[in-house]
C-alpha cells in the first residue's frame, strides 16, 4: 500500500511557478514583481520608480512601447 503525503500543498509556490512559466522576467528570487507584471500586461505601472536590477533609464517605457500593437 502506498504512503500518502500528510502535508498540504504549497499553493502559493505552485501559483508562482505557473506565473513564472508565462512571464519568467517578473519572478525574482521566488517573488513576483507586480509592477513589471502590470507593465507587461499593459496596465500601467509606476515608470518613475524602478527597483535595483539590471536596468537603464527608460527601460520600463521601452517595454511598454514594445508591447504596443503596431
Amino acid at each position: 500500500m502506498e504512503q500518502l503525503e500528510s502535508g498540504s500543498l504549497d499553493l502559493t509556490k505552485m501559483n508562482i511557478e505557473k506565473v513564472k512559466e508565462l512571464f519568467p522576467s517578473i519572478v525574482t528570487e521566488g517573488t513576483i514583481d507586480f509592477e513589471m507584471l502590470k507593465i507587461l500586461l499593459g496596465g500601467g505601472g509606476d515608470v518613475s520608480r524602478e527597483k535595483y536590477q539590471f536596468t537603464w533609464p527608460g527601460k520600463q517605457m521601452s517595454i511598454k512601447i514594445a508591447q504596443t500593437p503596431s
